[in-house]
């Protein structure tokens, strides 16, 4: 007679050690180094129900909040949500599944400070968490209490850090955070008293567009291309990447105001001040208290933590303000943000209509609210659909302009059969299938003499693995130079695989597991040959290359993805 052995420790694994599950142990796991343990990440997001309490409590903590207050709770509500209350909320699901299905006797964490500091950008595997951070500082410490009160009977095991190193590490973050964007904008605001703000005469009733970033710059390429005095551009680039922003602005011809250069000094002194004032002197007894009561969060290091990125969204939209006063636009506005707090800032200082635009796919989940203006529209009919299916009450806020992006697309023509070059592009989830398919092209490119290129996804730490052929493109590489140089792309479920039927580059996915298998996207046809589950077959594709090819072609002609000539 076998006797099964059943689990009855867990190891929340909160140092990345890549502890592997046992018989009689289970491992939870958010790192990039989990090997066979339970991904956090891929645990169900909060429910309807959910976000409609976190959403209700929210704004009665903002009703209760001094006038002040109230812009930036309001503007960082999606972003607090998805950044922090969702992460959180997949360690809690991820726990009470393993207690329910399994005689969980005890949990131990392998890292755990006694803080309840809390940072709002909690995006598991991203690599903001390099600097100054770690899941450790608070989220086994919410866990703790929250499985006490609910699991009494369970031990729990850790080892108590003070709360020393999450607090210092809170408050150098985000004063080296706020004094680097104060000096970098005072200095460039001073140099621009020497230099002329606007080449070219505004055009007040042209649309305007607002972008800050490479992957924003390159959705609106095709439509500001197509038709030039429709619009008037207006960049206020993220602060550490400016030069190489409008570097790639005049490389794809994109005449773009700079509306940095309409703060004034004053005013970035003023706000630099309250953000430190706001970091040491103020506090909040209050709490967040979501789950039915059942976690508890309190508000003070919440709203320290959204005063100091306050700065970033308060230049950005009194540059955006003021130039738009100085040439007295009177046109629509859109903004390219979808679920940061900039648009909210840049309507509460203008009076003129503006609208939020897609520019990556959104995954279909229930969201709060992170509409700004008078509408958001989708640029993809598939999201749009299974957004309202998650979200029918935001119905009337939400329109559909289908595939803006691709205004003017350059397709790719004469596909060749002879595969010379394969470009991978990464996603930051099941990080030991993702390393574990890039060993293996590796060595098979090098022994065949293939080009492996991979394009990393801009919220991925570098796999610090040594490959031997894998060529890593940089950041400001755009799809369309991708597509020119790589005769196949490969990866897992992203969305990048809309972008490869519209351009005519061939594409294989690689899902190696159920819940990739699960996933359904209209870029991810029934019975295409390139969608693959395991490396026996991504390899048989690659070396009968004309295979794929012919079924991509076939699948290709038949789709039916339309592009707008009407465009915003």
């Amino acid at each position: 007679m076998i006797i099964e052995e059943k689990i009855r420790k867990l190891i929340l694994d909160f140092d990345g050690s890549g502890l592997k599950s046992t018989a009689s142990i289970s491992v939870i796991s958010s790192s990039k180094n989990n090997s066979g343990g339970i991904d956090v990440n891929s645990m169900s997001n909060p429910s309807q129900v959910f976000a409609s309490e976190f959403s209700l409590i929210w704004s009665q903590i903002i009703e209760s909040s001094p006038k002040k207050e109230k812009l930036k709770l309001k503007a960082s509500e999606a972003y607090f949500y998805r950044n922090t209350i969702v992460p959180i909320m997949k360690w809690v699901y991820a726990v009470d599944e393993q207690i329910k299905r399994n005689n969980i006797e005890e949990i131990e964490f392998t890292q755990y400070y006694d803080s309840d500091f809390i940072f709002t950008y909690e995006a598991e595997g991203e690599v903001n968490k390099k600097r100054l951070y770690k899941s450790s500082y608070f989220i086994p410490y919410i866990l703790r209490k929250y499985i006490s009160v609910n699991y009494p009977k369970v031990k729990l095991n850790y080892n108590c850090k003070k709360g020393f190193m999450p607090k210092l590490s809170f408050y150098v973050r985000n004063v080296a955070y706020i004094s680097t964007l104060f000096l970098l904008s005072f200095s460039h605001r001073f140099l621009a008293f020497f230099k002329s703000k606007a080449r070219n005469k505004i055009d007040p009733l042209a649309k305007v567009l607002l972008v800050r970033s490479v992957v924003q710059a390159e959705f609106i390429r095709g439509m500001y291309n197509k038709n030039k005095k429709k619009y008037t551009v207006i960049a206020f680039p993220q602060i550490f990447k400016r030069d190489s922003f409008f570097g790639y602005l005049r490389s794809v011809d994109i005449d773009a105001i700079d509306s940095s250069s309409y703060v004034g000094l004053c005013y970035i002194i003023k706000e630099y001040f309250k953000a430190l004032f706001t970091l040491f002197f103020v506090n909040d007894n209050r709490s967040l208290v979501i789950n039915d009561g059942r976690i508890i969060i309190p508000i003070s290091s919440i709203l320290k933590d959204i005063s100091c990125r306050q700065l970033d969204y308060l230049l950005y939209a009194e540059g955006i303000a003021n130039l738009l006063r100085t040439y007295q636009v009177n046109s629509n506005i859109y903004s390219f943000d979808m679920f940061t707090p900039h648009s909210f800032y840049v309507v509460d200082k203008i009076k003129l209509p503006l609208y939020q635009v897609q520019t990556t796919l959104i995954s279909p989940k229930v969201e709060v609210n992170f509409i700004s203006g008078e509408q958001f529209f989708f640029t993809n009919e598939y999201a749009y659909n299974n957004f309202l299916s998650k979200n029918p009450m935001l119905e009337n806020k939400v329109g559909l302009k289908t595939n803006l992006k691709y205004v003017g697309v350059n397709k790719k023509f004469n596909l060749s059969s002879n595969l010379k070059c394969i470009t991978y592009f990464s996603q930051p989830f099941e990080y030991a299938e993702e390393r574990t398919l890039l060993k293996l092209l590796d060595v098979f490119c090098f022994k065949n003499d293939i080009l492996l290129n991979i394009k990393y996804h801009p919220r991925q730490e570098h796999y610090k693995e040594q490959f031997t052929s894998l060529k890593v493109l940089n950041s400001y590489v755009t799809f369309e130079d991708v597509v020119a140089s790589s005769d196949l792309i490969i990866t897992r479920t992203s969305s990048i695989g809309l972008d490869c039927w519209l351009h005519n580059i061939p594409v294989v996915f690689f899902r190696g597991n159920a819940t990739s298998k699960a996933i359904s996207a209209e870029y991810l046809p029934v019975d295409y040959v390139g969608d693959v589950s395991n490396f026996e077959e991504l390899l048989f594709l690659i070396n009968n290359f004309k295979l794929l090819l012919d079924d991509f072609e076939k699948i290709s002609s038949q789709s039916c993805f339309s592009i707008e000539d009407v465009i915003l």
